[in-house]
């Protein structure tokens, strides 16, 4: 890719981000960055990112596919302890957004729906990552993976 191709592309990718994070309901966005803006960020991503891939990995929790949208939210409040007022990086694509979660049921749902059924989350410690979704390790149901870092 040329030099401004490359440009092009990566302000999509920033355009499409802020469409999303308009578009999610209980949340305050705080900050759109490149993942690899936040050295930190990145490499906890890179460390983290083979674990998330593998189909060895064991999920942290399973809930049955198709489960209701509210006990999907709240096996995801349970079993993440996510916090109301607290802020996380969240994951769209190549682009990670700053937020907080002002509304945690009505965040964790738009998060969930938003994602087509799954989001990655970083504690801004960067204590541990926090992802929901479905994917081919098991697929009757979904699944939340938590990495401690």
């Amino acid at each position: 890719m040329t030099e401004r191709q490359l440009l092009i592309a990566r302000k999509q990718a920033m355009q499409q981000a802020k469409n999303r994070v308009r578009s999610l309901v209980g949340i305050e966005t705080l900050d759109l960055f490149e993942r690899n803006a936040n050295a930190r960020l990145s490499m906890l991503y890179e460390v983290c990112r083979p674990l998330r891939c593998s189909s060895f990995q064991e999920p942290y929790s399973r809930l049955p596919h198709g489960s209701s949208i509210s006990e999907t939210v709240q096996w995801i409040l349970e079993t993440m302890s996510l916090r109301e007022n607290v802020e996380y990086y969240y994951e769209i694509g190549s682009v990670w957004a700053r937020i907080r979660l002002s509304s945690l049921y009505t965040a964790v749902q738009s998060l969930w729906t938003a994602g087509h059924y799954g989001f990655l989350l970083v504690e801004t410690d960067f204590s541990r990552v926090l992802e929901a979704g479905f994917d081919s390790r098991d697929e009757e149901h979904d699944l939340i993976d938590i990495f401690i870092c």
